[in-house]
């Protein structure tokens, strides 16, 4: 179990890792504090489980000896992901990503692995990566994307697609981004803060009527497409029918990322409304995955160099 893990909205630190179990309980006891048992300490489908049923047929200074080893292994292995992902990887604000495919080829498998994976999980708006298996067959089909008979078109991975990046000259680039027929539909935009399809999210003051935030479509697409609108020639034209817009009823009203709009739409989040100033346009919204392209590093305590000696809850302590 990694000591830090990135959430959407927070970091996740578990700096008291190294201690027994039995030390949470008595400490609890002796505070008068209840808890919770987490079911999952014990359910089969996890290895801390399968190996606790065990019941004392493997010394513990093994298991604490292979979880050292195991945890010096997935540093080593996170480490090289964030280097790849920050060499290699290009990820825009409008949810897609720009891999440099001749550079993943040359990776080490587990790490040109871990960062498709990683990939496919933001782009397609995932809590968690995909299973290993999917992400082996994605690895091993990508060639095909630049096969002399073109091959597919795109190749699919928990939600996200792949495709060969058009105009990219001699270079081998590759474009991933969402599956369109996967995404979410619209949701109401009633104030506050609102998330769409798992990646995008905004924050208003007030909702008006009748107003939605969802895809623009491939409809919508082709009609901006004739105009002249300078993003168009910025952004793959894959990715288009992805981009989140705001609505009333069926009427498009913005495509924030492209920097259209029909009228204004309202204050942005944190601006006033009593002002002479003319009420602007809402800003794009914030491309803000549940899961992270690459993981902060999976580091013991001593090693992470952690110093949070409380642990805060609204609720019961969990052990």
């Amino acid at each position: 179990m990694a000591a830090v893990r990135a959430l959407a909205d927070v970091r996740l630190l578990r700096p008291l890792l190294p201690l027994p179990r039995a030390d949470f309980g008595a400490t609890c006891q002796a505070f008068g504090l209840s808890w919770i048992d987490d079911p999952s300490n014990l359910m089969d489908r996890y290895a801390r489980g399968r190996l606790r049923r065990q019941g004392g047929t493997v010394p513990v200074s093994d298991l604490l000896a292979h979880a050292a080893d195991a945890a010096r292994v997935r540093t080593a292995l996170e480490v090289a992901v964030a280097d790849a992902a920050a060499r290699h990887v290009l990820l825009a604000p409008e949810g897609y990503a720009v891999v440099d495919a001749d550079a993943l080829t040359l990776l080490p498998s587990p790490v040109a692995a871990r960062l498709l994976a990683g990939l496919a999980a933001a782009l397609g708006g995932q809590p968690y990566p995909p299973p290993a298996e999917a992400v082996a067959r994605l690895l091993t089909a990508l060639p095909r994307l630049w096969a002399p008979d073109a091959g597919p078109l795109a190749l699919t991975l928990a939600g996200s697609q792949a495709r060969r990046l058009a105009g990219a000259g001699g270079r081998r680039m590759l474009l991933l981004l969402r599956q369109a027929g996967r995404m979410a539909p619209p949701v109401a935009v009633a104030g506050g803060t609102v998330r769409w399809d798992g990646r995008f999210q905004v924050e208003v003051r007030s909702g008006e009527p009748d107003l939605t935030l969802g895809a623009l479509g491939v409809a919508d697409a082709r009609r901006l497409a004739v105009l002249t609108l300078p993003a168009l020639a910025r952004i793959p034209k894959p990715v288009w029918p992805t981009l989140p817009v705001f609505r009333r009823g069926t009427a498009l009203l913005a495509v924030p990322h492209l920097d259209w709009r029909v009228g204004p739409l309202g204050p942005p989040a944190g601006e006033g409304v009593d002002g002479p100033e003319p009420r602007a346009a809402w800003a794009p919204p914030a491309f803000r995955p549940p899961s992270p392209v690459a993981p902060p590093p999976f580091l013991p305590k001593a090693e992470a160099g952690l110093d949070v000696m409380a642990v805060v809850s609204d609720a019961r302590v969990i052990i």
